[in-house]
């Protein structure tokens, strides 16, 4: 089975572009959950204890290693999700956020 490539779309103009700082990975498809117990993508019947539908991630880089070791996430729409956005005079200017692209 070939793996499925992808690339990081980031919404924040270049410039303006950070690599660390972020909260969470959202996104994941219908029916999978972020297992807390054991720090895992899982199905919705393979889930015993507390779940979410975010994990935690902190960099680029960690980003990128989650969805080579769970490529099921490239079926739904992840997110890295920064914990600022950038404003210019207190109005929301741009997100700090990365999306997938999968080619």
């Amino acid at each position: 089975m070939k793996k499925q490539q992808f690339k990081l779309k980031y919404l924040a103009p270049k410039g303006m572009r950070l690599n660390h700082g972020f909260m969470w990975v959202n996104g994941a498809p219908n029916g999978y959950w972020w297992d807390k117990e054991t720090k895992a993508w899982k199905h919705d019947n393979e889930i015993e204890g507390a779940y979410s539908n975010c994990a935690p991630c902190k960099t680029v880089k960690a980003f990128k290693r989650m969805l080579k070791k769970y490529p099921i996430l490239l079926q739904g729409k992840p997110v890295l999700v920064h914990r600022e956005y950038i404003s210019e005079d207190g109005v929301f200017a741009h997100s700090l956020d990365i999306e997938v692209i999968v080619k």
